[in-house]
This record gives structure tokens, sequence and C-alpha cells, in this order.
């Protein structure tokens, strides 16, 4: 049931996470809007929030899972801190670790962008069906199904946070003039591998890479393990080369150089330093998981602005396909 007293405005992204990446004292957020190409600057306060956006009915009964949401980020906004403030994985524990792996998978399924992808998906299931010929009836979802299913599917979490947890993880550190974005729906996704119509996205899919900015300086990246052996078999690669090609040695020790760096960021956890490539990547990856609005400690969203002119579909948040 719903308590008396709680919180009306309820976040979807929590608070203490989008101030790392405001500025000043208030930790001011520009934000840009993918639908109307507007920059405006808030504060965390204002964003990624609805009214009531955890509470929904059911059986003619009103209840919310705000206060797990805030039970969850009060255990956790101590641990992302340190790790701000240390610059380093090395000093999480095990249950450190399976509680971020917990948090990164609820706040995958908790944003507005995962219940809009429901009932869009009810909807394209309703039209796909009525266009076999087929009975769709109360295939759609209505919005208290989907914020039902969603906050049910974020209470579960659990259930699919192991698959985190056994990821080498690392801290990726931005040294660059620009900053790391974060977003409406902060947990991304990549992988290079493609399987073909299969798709290539998914918590225990091989090669799956997964990317929440912890601030506008670092980022945690969860990678699939396969990312680690080919970083260890780097290493074992150049120095082979090193030995049988001696007159290339400047060449490859600058290789086996940055292997090393790789391999000691997944053993000791301290952080891996990124090119300006690496971080347009880290960030294009917000632009595209982004429901609506992305934010950043200063107003420049030239990738944003080139982004949506080549793909104008990115101006609302991935939606699976039916069909």
């Amino acid at each position: 049931m719903t308590p008396p007293g709680h919180p009306k405005q309820q976040h979807y992204v929590p608070r203490f996470l989008l101030k790392e990446f405001g500025s000043g004292k208030k930790h001011r957020l520009y934000t840009y809007d993918k639908q109307t190409d507007r920059v405006f600057q808030t504060n965390p306060d204002k964003v990624a929030a609805e009214n009531g956006f955890y509470d929904f009915t059911l059986e003619g009964s009103t209840f919310t899972a705000e206060p797990a949401m805030g039970s969850l980020e009060t255990a956790t906004a101590p641990v992302v801190k340190r790790i701000l403030r240390e610059e380093s994985l090395a000093s999480l524990t095990d249950e450190e670790r399976r509680l971020l792996s917990l948090f990164v998978a609820v706040q995958y399924t908790r944003t507005r962008n995962f219940r809009d992808t429901l009932s869009d998906l009810s909807r394209r299931m309703a039209e796909w069906l009525r266009g076999a010929g087929a009975d769709a009836e109360g295939l759609e979802m209505t919005e208290d199904d989907a914020a039902a299913m969603s906050v049910q599917m974020a209470l579960d979490a659990h259930e699919f946070a192991p698959h985190i947890y056994d990821k080498a993880w690392l801290l990726l550190k931005n040294p660059t003039a620009t900053p790391f974005y974060t977003s409406d729906n902060p947990v991304t996704f990549q992988n290079l591998d493609d399987f073909g119509p299969y798709g290539n996205i998914g918590l225990a899919v091989p090669g799956i890479e997964i990317y929440l900015p912890l601030g506008s300086r670092l980022c945690l990246s969860m990678l699939c393990r396969t990312r680690e052996e080919q970083a260890r078999d780097g290493i074992r690669k150049v120095e082979q080369l090193q030995r049988t090609l001696p007159q290339r040695g400047r060449e490859l020790e600058s290789h086996a150089l940055r292997a090393r760096q790789i391999v000691a960021a997944f053993d000791e956890g301290v952080p891996l330093l990124q090119d300006r490539d690496n971080v347009l990547n880290v960030n294009s990856l917000q632009v595209r998981y982004s429901a609506r609005y992305v934010y950043s400690g200063t107003d420049d969203f030239s990738l944003v602005r080139t982004m949506l002119r080549d793909h104008p579909r990115l101006r609302t948040g991935p939606r699976l396909r039916v069909g």
C-alpha cells in the first residue's frame, strides 16, 4: 500500500548520481531536450523525475515502490561516492560489488524509457496480431499496467543482477576537456560482436559491454569476460612479436604498455585513462539510450546535435522490434 507522507516527486535517476555531473555549488545541470533541440540549465532535483512515478493501482488498491528505491539509493550512494573520491575499485568488498550490481540492474528497469518500451511493445504486438487477422483484445497496456509491470521488474532485478556481478569490471577515467554525459536512461549497452538477426544486446550475450557513468570524469564499465581474455591474450601476442621482431621494439612496446594498463585495471581496480574517442563513444551511448534528455556539466552538446542530424530516430529512446 502507499505509505502516508511518501515523496510526491519520484526520481527514476537518483539525485546523488545526477549531482556528480553538475557544475558549481548547486550542481547545476545543462540539459539537452532531444525532442525540441532546446538546451537549458536546471537543478538535479527537477530532472529525471515524475509525480507519483512509482505509484500504481492494482485491483483497486494503490501501491508504491518509492520506499524500496529510496532504501537502495541510500545504501549505494556512499559506495559510489567512495569510488569517485578514491578513483579506484580496489577497496570494493564482495558485498559492495553485489550491491552495485543490483543497483545497476534496478536502474536499467526503473526508467521512463523502460516503461515506455513495455507500452510500445504491447502496442506493436497488438497491431501485428490484428494485421495477421488474430484477436488482440486486452493486449495493449494501460499506463497503470506498464507502471505495475516495470515496478515489478525493478523489484525482481536481483534475479539478473548476477549477470552484472560476473562481468569484468573497469573504471574508466576521463582526463579530456569533454565531460562524460549522463541521461534519463543512464545504463547503456554496446557489443562489437555481430550475431546477425539474433541481435547482440543482452545481459548474458557474449561480448556485451555495460556502461554507467558515475560522474563527469569516471564511468563504471562491466564487460563480458571475453574482453578481459582478449586483453591478456594481447599481452602474450605482443611479447611474442617483440621476441621475433626486435626491430619493431618501440612500436610494439607502446601496444604492450596499453595492454598491461588494461589488465592492471581489471586486476587492481585502478582507473583506465580514456582518450577523446573513447569519451565520445561513451557519450554517444548516452545519446542513443536516452529517452529524451541528455545531461552535462557544460553546454557543449555538439555530439548530440550531430547524432540527431544523422540519425533522427534517436530523438526517442531505444525500442524493441516486433515481427
